[in-house]
């Protein structure tokens, strides 16, 4: 079977903008090509019939330092990331979560913009079935086969966020440079996801023809420690079933700065607000890891088949702590 489409080089950046934006959801960009295959195969309608490619017309797979942030350009693949001894150094659950992205052959090809806008992997969805997603007006997972859909924040979609790099950037506190038909602007990464409750069809803020071309991080002093973790079913290449990425200072002795994300449980980054409050500005030790490890769960609304997933938020919220309070320059006990 072949998948007709139309190759279009363009001159710049800003000329890709004004084209996908012209054309209306008839063209897109095209980086790693993963996700446009995947959904060419699927049999779901969601294969555009003009693609860009972007990696010819500007610099847009580096990473480098400039004024004080790591750079790293849209089009940098997965792999070049997990390689990256500066983002390890200094941004290392951003390293953690690239080495979690599927197996080598997919991170050596999928670009980081790709994973961070890629769409929901409901069964659903992939296959075509009428649903919010692709033209429909309910969403099977809601009384079907909801094994691997949301327990937090759902409907009326119960697809799931699941790009781990985009959880690490929420984490770390990325920005995002995006240029479009009238010039560039910033945002941070966590503004970029969608409530469903507001629009259950998209999943991202970003208009046809903007285009993000570089995420900004600014990088993790010595004070800082942090993990990504993920629970998958086949450990080799899975996508989460439940994932987190914590950061927290050492400050004077005390949990400060805490920053957790979810995935796997939510339509966007889900931050399990009691949780953190527990903990938030207590004194290190041990201790106060259990209790705000039961609160993560807190507001959890399962459905049918998805309840599991309470216990599995909680071990993971207690392991995430436990394994990056060990790595405290100073602890107590």
């Amino acid at each position: 079977m072949t998948y007709p489409f139309k190759i279009e080089r363009l001159a710049s950046l800003q000329a890709a903008a004004r084209r996908i934006a012209d054309l209306q959801g008839r063209a897109a960009i095209l980086g790693g090509g993963l996700e446009l295959l995947d959904f060419a195969r699927s049999g779901a309608d969601q294969t555009p019939e003009i693609l860009i490619p972007i990696r010819q017309i500007a610099p847009m797979s580096y990473i480098e330092t400039r004024s004080g942030e790591i750079r790293i350009g849209a089009g940098t693949s997965i792999a070049e990331i997990a390689d990256s001894t500066g983002i390890r150094r200094v941004a290392w659950p951003l390293t953690e979560s690239a080495n979690a992205v599927g197996s080598s052959q997919i991170r050596s090809q999928s670009t980081l913009a790709g994973n961070l806008l890629q769409r929901p992997r409901c069964w659903y969805f992939r296959n075509g079935i009428s649903c919010f997603k692709n033209g429909g007006n309910t969403c099977p997972a809601a009384t079907g086969d909801n094994r691997y859909h949301a327990i937090f924040g759902g409907g009326p979609t119960y697809s799931v966020f699941q790009s781990d790099p985009g959880l690490a950037l929420c984490a770390l506190q990325a920005t995002l440079v995006i240029v479009s038909p009238d010039g560039e602007r910033t945002m941070p990464v966590t503004d970029l996801y969608v409530d469903p409750k507001q629009d259950a069809s998209r999943e991202h803020v970003l208009k046809p023809g903007e285009i993000i071309r570089e995420i900004r991080i600014t990088p993790l002093t010595d004070r800082y420690v942090g993990t990504f973790m993920k629970i998958r079913e086949r450990s080799g290449f899975d996508f989460a079933t439940v994932s987190i990425a914590l950061i927290y200072n050492n400050f004077h002795g005390r949990f400060k700065d805490i920053r957790v994300y979810l995935g796997g449980v939510a339509p966007r980054p889900y931050v399990p607000e009691k949780a953190l409050n527990q903990i938030q500005y207590k004194k290190l030790g041990r201790g106060e890891i259990p209790p705000a490890a039961d609160l993560a769960a807190e507001g959890a609304a399962p459905l049918e088949h998805n309840a599991y997933k309470i216990p599995m938020v909680k071990r993971l919220f207690r392991e995430a702590f436990e394994v990056t309070y060990e790595k405290l320059s100073w602890r107590p006990d």
